[in-house]
């Protein structure tokens, strides 16, 4: 569940920040942009088992991280006091292999969408720290176990194809993650004329219930990500 005060201070500092550009208080900054970014990330599920804790991609195999590629528009309007908003929409791109699963390999789609509260340090005209911090809400559109085709030849020289099996995601049902998650985020970027660098840390929010066999074990989803990006004004 998403604690109540969260969603309300970020609700809030996204209002305010709206509710400012109406009361004249809004001022042009370096930093009111949008930018464009790719970049990697990667997730993994931790379950609290009470007396320790398993760490895991969906193959089941411990210490093991789902790793992919991120990309999206975000957009960061900055009040006159520094304070602001980060949003955005992020497609992103996840794959992993192994055999646990009785596949090869596992691929997933999501959306991501950042609901963050910021904080812009000017270092000079052309560079600036960002502190930004809040929701990140991600929706799983579709995700996939399956095996690569191979191809063989028989004892007279004719080429054949193996078709690989696949098996789509269940989510939400017993010992599949859900297809919604909500995490609460700390980030930092940095500006550099154009040019964006961006660092994020997700702590998952949602339970997403892998081993209700188990006595009120926990799972979570944590997320880290790293993006570069070019900036360019909305006007």
């Amino acid at each position: 569940m998403i604690p109540k005060s969260l969603f309300a201070f970020t609700l809030a500092t996204l209002m305010s920040t709206t509710a400012a550009s109406a009361q004249g208080i809004w001022r042009r900054t370096n930093d009111d942009v949008f930018g464009l970014h790719i970049g990697y990330v990667s997730k993994q599920w931790s379950t609290d088992f009470g007396s320790h804790k398993y760490h895991e991609d969906l193959f089941g195999e411990e210490d093991c991280r789902l790793h992919g590629l991120q990309i999206g528009i975000t957009y960061m309007p900055v009040t006159q006091f520094h304070v602001g908003a980060y949003t955005g929409l992020f497609s992103e791109l996840y794959f992993a292999s192994g055999s646990s699963m009785g596949y090869d390999r596992f691929s997933e789609f999501s959306a991501y969408i950042p609901l963050h509260a910021a904080y812009s340090l000017p270092l000079s005209h052309e560079a600036s720290i960002t502190l930004h911090g809040g929701l990140g809400l991600n929706c799983a559109l579709h995700g996939e176990f399956y095996d690569v085709d191979e191809f063989y030849y028989d004892r007279y020289g004719e080429r054949y194809r193996y078709e690989g099996g696949h098996l789509s995601l269940h989510y939400g049902h017993d010992g599949w993650p859900r297809r919604l998650n909500a995490s609460l985020e700390l980030a930092a970027q940095v500006r550099i004329k154009s040019v964006l660098i961006n660092a994020t840390y997700s702590w998952g929010l949602t339970d997403h219930n892998l081993y209700n066999d188990h006595p009120h074990p926990e799972t979570t989803q944590n997320k880290i990500g790293i993006s570069v990006g070019w900036s360019f004004d909305d006007e």
